[in-house]
């Protein structure tokens, strides 16, 4: 891996706002923004497409969230409570209604028919998408304190925490709990990610095991088969034994056997791990100085942004850093992701958004061809 063609990247002027959320389908990325719009941006040819907002649609005030259907909408979440469903031109919404704080994550299904919302008025809402008639479908209450984060499998099951340290596995089809774990983390649950092998179907202990991460620092990895954690650890804690586990990300095409999962914490460290061995830890990366707000895997590499502007690029197996960049030159990088074949795109607390061509041979290593198609 050779790094950006030009280390300077292209960079693009949305907002003089912080960029909070970002969403990619092709060569197209929508960034939401503080500043209450979202912004689609060409990646390709560098440039600002048009703005989501206006006075009669979009949002009142900052997006935390955005994701794109399947055939090309976008679905917008904000402070304001509201769910915004973009047509594809972004010129009228269908505004989500039935949530009343801020939301906290939103994302679409697989089919394109079905949309999952988590907010800080403790619930989860499954909404209707289609185009002929667009509804909330479910709303899933059992938390007793703001969702602050949910996963989604490719079977359809949730599994979502909140600021508690709760953990629910979600019967969506009666909209109940089908497993709720109270204090499966002290303090906050910081995330959560499914962890599945679609493709190698004899492995068969990972199948139905999803990771959660806490403000304790621990990440637990869960087989609710057998109603509670397979595996705990204390990952992220720095010498006053405080810490979180930010992000966690998993890579399915780092090695032909099987994925790794790598995740990021507060003591500014990265931990790589195998879930063959028992979530052996590879690797602990510690090349970053500062708090790391953002994480992205694809393929054999690891992206991570932190609170200092800086973006390093890792490889998995080997632990290495591979190169760095300034890629925000006002606070953290917040939302990091490849766009089109050959793509970096990186925003945060600068409103800018940077684009770093990477080439063609790089590209190909990266990501198989099927992830660029629309």
């Amino acid at each position: 891996m050779h790094g950006p063609s030009s280390p300077t990247g292209q960079l693009v002027n949305v907002s003089d706002r912080p960029s909070l959320c970002m969403s990619v389908r092709g060569n197209e990325a929508c960034i939401g923004s503080s500043d209450h719009a979202l912004y689609i941006v060409d990646c390709e040819k560098c440039t600002l497409k048009r703005s989501l907002y206006g006075k009669q649609y979009g949002h009142t005030e900052w997006v935390t969230c955005c994701d794109y259907l399947k055939d090309g909408r976008i679905l917008s979440g904000g402070m304001d409570g509201k769910l915004c469903l973009w047509d594809k031109n972004g010129i009228r919404t269908i505004d989500l209604l039935g949530h009343m704080a801020s939301i906290s994550a939103v994302r679409s299904g697989a089919e394109g028919s079905l949309a999952i919302s988590a907010s800080y008025d403790k619930t989860l809402m499954l909404w209707n998408v289609n185009r002929s008639q667009t509804k909330n479908a479910a709303c899933l209450k059992g938390h007793k304190a703001p969702v602050l984060g949910f996963c989604l499998s490719s079977q359809g099951a949730i599994v979502s925490g909140s600021r508690d340290g709760d953990v629910i596995l979600w019967d969506t089809a009666h909209a109940t709990p089908l497993l709720h774990v109270s204090s499966a983390h002290k303090g906050h649950v910081t995330a959560v990610e499914c962890l599945e092998d679609t493709k190698n179907k004899t492995w068969e202990e990972c199948r139905e095991m999803y990771l959660t991460g806490g403000q304790d620092g621990i990440l637990r990895a869960w087989d609710f088969r057998t109603r509670g954690p397979v595996h705990s650890a204390v990952l992220h804690r720095n010498a006053v034994t405080k810490g979180a586990v930010n992000s966690i990300a998993v890579s399915y095409t780092a090695c032909g056997s099987g994925p790794i999962v790598v995740t990021a914490g507060a003591d500014n460290s990265m931990k790589v791990l195998e879930p063959r061995m028992g979530f052996k830890a590879l690797h602990t990366i510690c090349t970053h100085r500062d708090f790391i707000y953002s994480l992205y895997v694809a393929g054999p590499l690891v992206w991570s942004g932190s609170g200092d502007g800086s973006l390093l690029v890792h490889e998995l197996l080997t632990g290495q850093c591979l190169y760095g960049l300034g890629a925000d030159s006002k606070g953290a990088v917040r939302c990091i992701s490849l766009a089109g074949p050959d793509r970096l795109v990186v925003a945060g607390d600068d409103g800018n958004v940077m684009i770093y061509k990477v080439s063609s041979c790089d590209s190909k290593t990266i990501l198989p061809t099927e992830h660029f198609q629309s």
